[in-house]
């Protein structure tokens, strides 16, 4: 009877000195005037395996609730969806795009996006990759540049076409946010944005909670030996423009890699140039 009443004791001691610690945390990030924080998680691009629920799922526990637990964190989700997936093939700085047109599926989508939000806020909206209205946005978008930087941009775009999508893409998606940051986050901004591929499953939790991070550093995987990994970000609201912009990956005056690994010159054509 005694070693059951030690264990018991020792039990709620553990549990009151964990809660006691998190508490103690959770007021230090919240500070004195009870401030929630507020993460963006971004999805860019094709929805992929999205739907299949052992995917969304891990999306939603393994990293959304585990990086940002209730109630002290508040998660919305973002979402530039295109039916359109643009694939990669050898030698090839277009790849091979492929198109799914079904309401079914637009549904399966939206479902699981309001899954991995867990009640909170959710933005959608729609972009065809390699559509003619994303062709115009990406012209505009150039045009409304200094001539130096529009040429830079036509370079880019007319013969590394499939990358230049996908990181327009992820710039569209970030200023989207933008436009709904504000009323979202009760007239403020996100203290995180967090770049998510929406095919990408998660197989066990984020190590620790989001008020463990530095505001002062961006975080990414360690998994390829140089160049930026294009899985996953974890983002500082106020490094945000620069990492999600297209503008600052592209115009600096320095030399670009067109194309990459999989650039065939001989393919290559000035045809995209306007």
């Amino acid at each position: 009877m005694r070693y059951g009443l030690y264990l018991a004791f020792a039990a709620l001691w553990w549990i009151s000195v964990s809660f006691a610690s998190f508490t103690e945390r959770e007021a230090e990030v919240m500070g004195p005037r009870n401030k929630q924080l507020y993460i963006a998680f971004v999805f860019a691009g094709a929805p992929r395996s999205l739907v299949v629920p052992v995917v969304h799922e891990s999306i939603r526990v393994n990293l959304v609730q585990a990086l940002c637990p209730a109630p002290i964190c508040v998660a919305h989700v973002y979402a530039r969806i295109s039916r359109a997936d643009n694939t990669h093939k050898p030698n090839d700085a277009v790849g091979d795009t492929t198109r799914v047109e079904s309401s079914v599926v637009d549904e399966a989508v939206l479902r699981s996006l309001e899954r991995i939000a867990g009640g909170n806020k959710v933005f959608a909206e729609y972009a065809e990759t390699g559509s003619a209205e994303e062709k115009k946005e990406m012209v505009d978008h150039a045009n409304a540049l200094n001539a130096s930087s529009k040429l830079r941009h036509d370079i880019y775009r007319a013969f590394d076409p499939r990358r230049y999508s996908m990181h327009f893409l992820r710039d569209r998606a970030f200023r989207f946010m933008t436009r709904h940051e504000q009323k979202a986050t009760q007239g403020g901004q996100y203290d995180w944005v967090v770049h998510v591929r929406m095919d990408m499953g998660w197989s066990e939790p984020v190590s620790q909670p989001i008020f463990s991070f530095d505001e002062n550093h961006i975080y990414v995987p360690s998994m390829w030996f140089a160049d930026t990994p294009d899985t996953f970000a974890l983002v500082p609201r106020r490094l945000a423009d620069t990492y999600f912009g297209i503008d600052g990956l592209i115009i600096p005056p320095r030399v670009m890699c067109i194309g990459g690994p999989n650039f065939d010159p001989t393919t290559a054509s000035l045809k995209g140039m306007v």
